[in-house]
């Protein structure tokens, strides 16, 4: 999608825009064609806990339908973890949060996780930190698991075969 740049100002942000309307329209109808059940919408590190952006947030997650798709907020930058719970738990979505801080995760049957490296994006996960990890998940039904650092693609693998030994102990 092409976006003129003195339209670009109206787009992003959660805004109650005609272009954000459009965007998410188009969103939606592709995550439909795609067969997508779930939405990760991530917030950049501008978009701050301010009363604009937090109204812009609900009202947003209020007008969109909901029965299609589960949505999960991951927000960057300055958010407190329990800010971002309570707006999500009050808009009726997922929050994407950090498993390896030391507060409890949310409870509930889903999770979504975006592990973007306890130190950084070059940190390579130990077999002790996918461990760690794996215990964490146990909790529950269904979670998602998002490696975004450098070596994601091979943490990701160590991660299954620790996830299938695991399966094949149980049995």
């Amino acid at each position: 999608m092409d976006i003129p740049e003195k339209e670009k100002k109206h787009y992003g942000f959660f805004k109650n825009a005609e272009e954000v309307d459009k965007t998410w329209s188009k969103t939606a109808e592709f995550a439909t064609a795609l067969g997508a059940k779930k939405i990760l919408f991530q917030s950049p590190k501008s978009f701050h806990p301010s009363g604009e952006h937090i109204k812009n947030l609900k009202q947003f997650f209020k007008k969109i339908k909901r029965n299609l798709f589960t949505f999960i907020w991951e927000p960057r930058g300055q958010w407190e973890r329990e800010e971002v719970e309570e707006l999500c738990e009050e808009m009726g979505i997922i929050p994407c949060l950090d498993p390896y801080n030391n507060d409890p995760l949310p409870e509930g049957d889903f999770i979504y996780v975006r592990l973007h490296g306890k130190t950084g994006y070059r940190y390579t996960y130990s077999e002790d930190d996918l461990k760690e990890l794996l215990k964490r998940m146990e909790p529950y039904r269904e979670a998602y698991l998002m490696f975004n650092n450098m070596t994601m693609y091979q943490d990701a693998q160590r991660l299954k075969i620790l996830l299938e030994v695991e399966k094949n102990h149980i049995r």
